[in-house]
């Protein structure tokens, strides 16, 4: 009796022990995550304080040179759309990292995942066409370039050269949003156990 009752003593000790472990893993787990966090965080908070000043130089050019006021006022309609998108689908709230377990949490980071590459597939397409149609007005600007005529084939180039950066400037950040939720979701796996491998997305680049 003296043997089992040592036994079950041992087994409540070793079961506390754990049970400390993973609350301490757990509260590691949190601390990693808000961390991975705040640049997400920051990108959002930067984008909507961007977002008053982008309006006034668009609505103040658009003035000054006679274009368009459609042009900023589609601007200035996109950016605040996105901007909302974008509080939802990349901003991490840090109540919500202590609130959920890990398993929803990485179901939430997931779902994030899913909508901001629905969002890529809207936003680019439309931002390309908006860009172009910008482009090709602060070209032929008279007021601008007075009695300069650049022809078709210098305009579709500059065109296509802008819009090749911005594209290039949009994929780079949008991957790098995708790879710091990566790594967030690849952290949890690895503490529950399903990602084994020794490599995170830190070292596979």
């Amino acid at each position: 009796m003296d043997e089992i009752k040592a036994l079950r003593d041992q087994m409540a000790k070793m079961k506390s022990s754990l049970d400390s472990y993973a609350i301490i893993n757990t509260h590691l787990m949190h601390t990693v995550i808000k961390e991975r966090s705040k640049g997400l965080n920051r990108l959002v908070i930067g984008e909507i304080i961007l977002i008053p000043f982008l309006c006034l130089f668009f609505f103040g050019l658009c003035y000054v040179l006679d274009m368009s006021m459609w042009i900023a006022i589609t601007m200035a309609v996109g950016c605040i759309i996105s901007a909302i998108f974008d509080f939802k689908t990349v901003r991490v709230p840090s109540k919500l990292i202590g609130q959920l377990s890990l398993r929803d949490f990485k179901a939430y980071l997931l779902r994030q995942k899913r909508q901001r590459a629905i969002q890529m597939a809207i936003e680019l397409p439309l931002s390309v066409i908006w860009l172009a149609w910008f482009l090709l007005e602060y070209i032929g600007n008279y007021k601008l370039f007075g009695d300069i005529i650049v022809d078709n084939t210098t305009k579709f180039i500059a065109v296509g050269v802008v819009i090749i950066i911005a594209i290039v400037g949009i994929a780079v950040i949008y991957l790098s949003i995708q790879d710091t939720n990566n790594r967030m979701i690849w952290e949890i796996e690895a503490m529950e156990g399903k990602n084994p491998a020794p490599k995170s997305p830190d070292t596979q680049q």
